[in-house]
């Protein structure tokens, strides 16, 4: 427990494989980051910092990763974080190794997520989908990491 406080401290930043989207900042629509990723099938990931099933979930991550390796499908991690959480979520993306793609929610953006969630206004997270290179969705709730048979 100790070393992984430390560990998130330290913010070790070593994973190149941990990628932010570029200007991820200005993406205020699902089709703008899927033209970023430009693969015909894309797996979304929706968490938050402040989300304990969100950060449960990451440990099935390599188990998710093999499956999406295997058939060449890229993640995307999309955090519902307010900016005010930019470097907490930065740490946890580090700490937790998310390898893929990786961006914050901006205004838009959030309400965009809302909508498609189609909750009352409501969302809950975890959320996981299928989405195509136009950002159209190919599922709507996919199945957690935890249920990788599922899944695949």
């Amino acid at each position: 427990m100790l070393t992984d406080i430390v560990k998130f401290n330290n913010n070790v930043q070593n994973n190149n494989n941990v990628k932010f989207l570029e200007q991820y900042q200005a993406m205020n629509k699902l089709s703008e980051v899927a033209q970023k990723i430009d693969k015909p099938i894309i797996f979304v990931d929706v968490w938050a910092t402040w989300c304990g099933p969100c950060k449960q979930e990451f440990d099935y991550k390599s188990d998710l990763n093999k499956v999406l390796h295997k058939y060449d499908i890229p993640i995307v991690y999309i955090s519902m974080d307010r900016d005010s959480d930019s470097t907490k979520w930065k740490k946890m993306v580090y700490f937790y190794e998310l390898e893929g793609f990786n961006l914050k929610v901006n205004p838009e953006l959030f309400k965009e997520l809302i909508k498609k969630f189609d909750a009352n206004g409501t969302y809950a997270i975890p959320w996981y989908f299928l989405m195509d290179k136009n950002g159209k969705f190919l599922i709507k709730n996919a199945k957690r990491p935890s249920e990788i048979d599922q899944l695949e």
